[in-house]
């Protein structure tokens, strides 16, 4: 059966925690082929509903409840932490506003990756609030 995915309320502090993050930040984006590396992870996430909120999908991952707009925010981790490697690998791209004509990119080095799941450590975007910390 498939995961329900978080409660109202823990997916409005999810993203309450989401964007209070990345404002912080300076609403940093990331580049159209990082964004379409995430997503191709997501998709093959036993989490993820491709279907949901009319084709923006979801995360039903309890942490998340996230769509595909949080795949643009450069400050957000997968919380099963799938995206750690590729994360890694943009740590220092300089990072861009979307295009409306994304082409998915996902090179082949990182199509091997996508069974792995976390490897490494996370990804440092410097002292993140932890969960158990208020925003």
């Amino acid at each position: 059966m498939r995961n329900p995915g978080p409660t109202i309320r823990q997916m409005a502090g999810n993203f309450t925690k989401a964007l209070l993050w990345w404002a912080a930040k300076g609403f940093l984006i990331t580049t159209e082929q990082h964004f379409w590396i995430r997503l191709h992870i997501c998709r093959k996430c036993e989490d993820w509903d491709e279907k949901a909120r009319k084709g923006l999908g979801k995360c039903n991952h309890k942490k998340c409840g996230c769509t595909k707009l949080k795949l643009w925010m450069r400050t957000e981790k997968c919380p099963a932490g799938k995206w750690d490697n590729i994360d890694k690998r943009f740590k220092d791209t300089i990072y861009q506003k979307p295009r409306s004509n994304a082409q998915a990119f996902i090179p082949d080095d990182v199509e091997g990756q996508m069974d792995i799941g976390h490897i490494g450590d996370p990804l440092d975007l410097e002292e993140r609030p932890s969960e158990s910390q208020d925003v």
